[in-house]
């Protein structure tokens, strides 16, 4: 996942109605996960979108979503925003699909503005946008198309402390590394206390901000998750017999891998409610209060990290950096691949072209001593930067070191 975008995916590689359709049957409710699960009714997750990213007529990425409303889409800031600045895309460039399970089936609709967190260009923790539609959805508050209530946070802090199953979906990856499918699949994830995603990812983990989910596999891969293209859809848990949304997929490390939870973008924060348009709703049934700090000594140490072999073979990429922490335990790795691309468009009978700045995040895995990733490339110059977090939250310098994709 990309930080945000453990759940990104380069695709170059309302009322809710008040039916038990809207809730899953017990069937559903057993597929084990999206990565090789079984497909998912539409009927059953009408608040279910995909969204597209396209740059001159060409598909760069696709994403998950969630219908506020008529007019509006909530999904993960990462899918809809530039990855270097944080910055908005141009709406034009973004699409909306919805209405069907079948990707080839579904309606289409343009978007007029794209509204991620105002602090999500400093803190990736608030990963949320907004989408304004440029027409009503059609079908609105049908069985196929339809909103889902947002979940209190106290709601969420329940169904937490009781090990609730939530229930996310999406078109992502059916395997770690693996393939997108057409048909819209759904997965059950038990939620996990914030100390589990804390322990897993350090500073990269804000608990006010993210819902802790899955992780709980132990088989060596294709555990119960979601993956890339899922990133933005929603995390959801049945209260009263009824869906309610507590999360949008945002982050993890790698894809199915044994006890390793997914981060989802907690939409009852108060701040991220606010973005998202949700008014009261998801500001009913406040989050307790949390416990008073233990007093304790401070970890100052800053980890190190170095970045010992880069190996490309066929534009399969093989990454090593070793890491170290005299003050504590390194708990993660950040790790970004950056590339130039010229972008060239006909305007006006002139040909305007451009050089921008294409980043994406790698997943690692722990090894001894250090972080490992693997990654298919494309054929072009990289910079590889590489950061280290230990549980206390301290970063290490940016490790860094440039690098080719051979043709052969």
């Amino acid at each position: 996942m990309v930080r945000g975008m453990k759940r990104f995916v380069p695709v170059l590689l309302v009322a809710l109605a008040a039916t038990a359709a809207l809730v899953p049957s017990a069937a559903a409710q057993r597929q084990s996960r999206i990565i090789g699960g079984s497909p998912a009714a539409i009927e059953s997750y009408p608040y279910q979108v995909r969204i597209t990213n396209s740059t001159g007529g060409v598909l760069e990425s696709s994403c998950g979503g969630v219908i506020r409303d008529a007019s509006h889409v909530m999904t993960a800031a990462h899918c809809v925003t530039d990855q270097i600045l944080g910055t908005a895309n141009p709406p034009g460039a973004i699409t909306v699909h919805y209405e069907n399970a079948d990707t080839n089936s579904q309606r289409s609709v343009g978007v007029t503005s794209v509204n991620p967190a105002p602090k999500y260009v400093t803190d990736r923790n608030y990963d949320a946008a907004l989408l304004t539609l440029s027409a009503p959805l059609e079908g609105f508050g049908g069985p196929r198309v339809n909103r889902i209530p947002f979940a209190g946070a106290g709601e969420l802090a329940a169904a937490v402390a009781a090990g609730q199953t939530a229930i996310a979906t999406g078109w992502g990856l059916t395997s770690n590394g693996g393939s997108t499918t057409n048909q819209l699949r759904a997965v059950s994830l038990p939620l996990r206390s914030d100390d589990v995603c804390s322990a897993r990812y350090g500073s990269a983990f804000s608990p006010p901000l993210g819902v802790c989910a899955g992780g709980t596999g132990t088989a060596p891969e294709n555990n119960p998750d979601t993956c890339n293209g899922d990133s933005g859809g929603p995390l959801a848990i049945a209260i009263d017999g009824k869906l309610k949304l507590v999360g949008l997929t945002s982050f993890g490390d790698e894809c199915g891998l044994p006890n390793t939870p997914g981060v989802y973008t907690e939409t009852s924060n108060a701040e991220i409610c606010s973005v998202l348009g949700g008014g009261q709703e998801c500001l009913t049934n406040p989050r307790p209060p949390d416990p008073p700090p233990t007093t304790a000594v401070r970890d100052t140490v800053r980890p190190t990290a170095r970045i010992t072999s880069v190996r490309c073979k066929r534009r399969r990429c093989g990454f090593r950096v070793r890491t170290a922490d005299r003050g504590g335990t390194v708990r993660a790795l950040t790790a970004r691949v950056y590339r130039r691309v010229r972008i060239c468009r006909v305007r006006d009978g002139r040909r305007i072209c451009r050089t921008v700045i294409r980043s994406r995040r790698l997943r690692t895995k722990k090894i001894p001593a250090g972080f490992s990733a693997t990654a298919t490339l494309k054929v072009a110059r990289y910079r590889l930067d590489a950061v280290a977090t230990d549980a206390a939250a301290n970063r290490s310098n940016v490790a860094r070191r440039r690098f080719q994709v051979p043709k052969r």
